[in-house]
């Protein structure tokens, strides 16, 4: 099975970013708070 490296979040503002597939990154951690913490549907795994 392979993992994503990195996570695709749809913002409420319309943006799109890529961040690291990682929860312990900060960047990822406050923009998952910063969205209330999307379901996995608004959450695309990257290659």
């Amino acid at each position: 099975m392979q993992t994503a490296h990195h996570w695709t979040l749809d913002l409420n503002n319309g943006l799109k970013v890529n961040v690291p597939a990682d929860l312990d990154n900060p960047v990822t951690l406050t923009l998952l708070e910063y969205e209330d913490w999307p379901d996995r549907s608004s959450a695309v795994d990257g290659p």
